[in-house]
Parts: structure tokens; C-alpha cells; sequence
């Protein structure tokens, strides 16, 4: 079967270049290896093949951060934003953006990504939808971008992204796009009044509610859990929209992972948050949950 043969050697390619990174990434050699590689994403044919090594090449736990600095520093970071050009449908791009979502993880590199001009065609590749790959990568590397760095949240809301993170929320608990997109609206919604009401107006309150329901032990919950815990502080408007969207019993429900869930405490302040103790009381009750536990966890 030629296809489960392509299948073996591309899983074999992926084996080997962690392996590579993980035995040589302190070595020498190592940044030599990773600037070889910028050049190929300059050229059609070997574009896409590049952006993945990259990608796979920064990957690995305890290599990922010196890679992440070696690619800034050889000039990889504008090379692979131009890649995402290339639209949803690219190869190439998918592949830019998963190396980008990687690369994010470091300060310096979030603003070279954001000063390459990295933010709208990232947030471009999103209309590709739930089922796109080069979707699921923006989106990852948009959550990547957005953490600890309030710069590009504004960015990222001034280039459209809002509506369409939301639109991926309807891939549901099993989508990973829809994961990584409620990971972004939770951490662009931490503190910023503008972007809260812009998540909210977008529709996301009914969406995030839904992404509950799958328990504490998902993290697209955990990402939802967050985005809406965000959403309620100090907004009565919010709040009033997550109770309508049925947010309180979903809330309620994720109590039981207990007090060494995260995701349980979230979802307690999240509750505490929304002074509505009437109706906070009336679903532990139906639920036949434990009122202390939720006091225990606020």
C-alpha cells in the first residue's frame, strides 16, 4: 500500500528529527544545522519540507527554546510569515505556522513574529475552519503569541481575529482548532475591557459555555473554563450572558473534578464571579452536588 508506506517514512522522518535535536541541539554544529534550513524556505520546492524540519527541529522538550532563538537569529522568522501567503490550502503555510507556533513560545520572538508582520496572515489561515490544518496551526500560534504579551492581543483583535476564533469554537470538545482557538480568546480576554466585549458581541458566550460540557479532564474546557472566568470579572454584562447561555448548571457540573482540578477551581471563581448566588444554589442542588465542595473550591 503506498500510502501506508508514505505514511511509515514520514513517521520515521519525524522520529528521527527529534532525535536529532534532542542528541545535537547543544552541540556547535546545532546552529549551523538550523540556519541551513532558512534558505529552503525561500524556494517553492523545498519550502514546505524546510518549515517542517523546522518545525519538528524546535520541538522537543529541553532543545526547544535554544532552537527557537537560533531560527530568530539566522533571519527564519520573516521567511516563514512569507510562507503564509500561501493561504489555507498551502502545504507550505501549514507548515510555517506550526514552526511559528513553536517559535512563539519566547518573548523575543512573539514581537519579531508580530514586527514581521506575522499577525493578519496568521489570522488569515483561520477562515480555513475546523477541519484545516493550517487553521489548527494559526491557531496555535496565535495563543502562543497572545500570552504574557498585551501588544499583540491588540494586534490580534485589530487584525479581525475575533469573529473567526469564535466560528472555530463549533468544531466542539474534539476538535483541537477549537481547543487552541478558545486557549487564544481566554488569554486575550484577561484584562482587556475592548476584547471582552469584542468576544462577547462575536457570539462566543453560548460556544464557550458548550465547549463545558465534555468535563474537567478535557482541555478544551479548560480553555473555555478560562475565557469564560476572564469574561466575568468585573462585567455584569458578561455575567448576565454566560447565566443566559446556561452557563451556571455547565459550571456547577465541572465541581466535581474537586479541589485538585484546576479546572474545577476555575470554574468556582468563575461562579464567584457572577453574583448570582440564588441561581449558583439552586443548580449545586439540582445537581445534587455538594454545596461545601463549591465553598471549599471559592
Amino acid at each position: 500500500d503506498p500510502v501506508a508506506a508514505a505514511l511509515s517514512r514520514l513517521n520515521q522522518t519525524v522520529e528521527e528529527l527529534g532525535a536529532l535535536a534532542e542528541t545535537y541541539a547543544s552541540s556547535e554544529a546545532w546552529p549551523q544545522a538550523i540556519a541551513s534550513l532558512i534558505s529552503p524556505l525561500a524556494a517553492p520546492a523545498t519550502a514546505a519540507a524546510a518549515a517542517s524540519a523546522l518545525s519538528y527541529l524546535s520541538e522537543p522538550a529541553g532543545v526547544a527554546e535554544n532552537s527557537h532563538n537560533i531560527i530568530r537569529e539566522a533571519g527564519g522568522i520573516p521567511p516563514l510569515v512569507a510562507l503564509l501567503a500561501g493561504g489555507a490550502e498551502s502545504v507550505a503555510a501549514e507548515d510555517a505556522a506550526g514552526a511559528l507556533f513553536n517559535v512563539a513560545a519566547t518573548s523575543a520572538n512573539k514581537e519579531a513574529i508580530r514586527e514581521a508582520g506575522g499577525i493578519p496572515p496568521l489570522v488569515a489561515l483561520l477562515a480555513g475552519g475546523v477541519e484545516s490544518g493550517a487553521a489548527e496551526n494559526a491557531a496555535a500560534a496565535l495563543w502562543n503569541m497572545v500570552i504574557g504579551c498585551d501588544v499583540n492581543s491588540d494586534a490580534i483583535r485589530e487584525a479581525g481575529a475575533i469573529p473567526q476564533l469564535v466560528a472555530l469554537l463549533a468544531g466542539g470538545v474534539e476538535s483541537k482548532t477549537a481547543e487552541n482557538a478558545a486557549g487564544v480568546l481566554c488569554n486575550m480576554a484577561s484584562g482587556n475591557t475592548a476584547t471582552c466585549d469584542a468576544i462577547r458581541e462575536a457570539g462566543a458566550v453560548p460556544q464557550l459555555v458548550a465547549l463545558l460540557a465534555v468535563g474537567t479532564e478535557s482541555g478544551a474546557a479548560e480553555n473555555a473554563v478560562g475565557a469564560l472566568a476572564n469574561l466575568a470579572i468585573d462585567c455584569d454584562v458578561n455575567r448576565d450572558a454566560i447565566r443566559e447561555a446556561g452557563g451556571i448548571p455547565s459550571l456547577v457540573a465541572l465541581l466535581a473534578g474537586g479541589a485538585a482540578s484546576g479546572v474545577a477551581e476555575t470554574a468556582a471563581d468563575t461562579l464567584k464571579e457572577m453574583e448570582h448566588f440564588d441561581a449558583v444554589l439552586s443548580a449545586v442542588a439540582s445537581a445534587h452536588a455538594d454545596t461545601a465542595a463549591f465553598e471549599d473550591l471559592h
